[in-house]
């Protein structure tokens, strides 16, 4: 989360900021080499598929659902 950077590091629209990180879980389980940089079309596809499933399924985001909770506990 946070202000968006470059052209391939934000979901289309929607409520995701800020940059996609992309790892290799096999070669880096813990997640210390971004690769997203050096991959920024599979980032890309990625995010566009990612984009396409929440849209299917009414992915809320987590802005709305914490501004939910604030408002039911007033």
């Amino acid at each position: 989360y946070g202000p968006p950077e470059g052209d391939f590091s934000q979901a289309a629209d929607g409520p995701r900021r800020g940059q996609w990180e992309l790892y290799d879980l096999q070669a880096d389980p813990v997640e210390a080499r971004d690769l997203a940089a050096r991959e920024p079309d599979r980032v890309r596809e990625m995010a566009r598929r990612y984009d396409e499933w929440a849209k299917r399924v009414g992915v809320v985001d987590r802005e709305a659902i914490a501004k939910a909770i604030t408002a039911a506990g007033k």
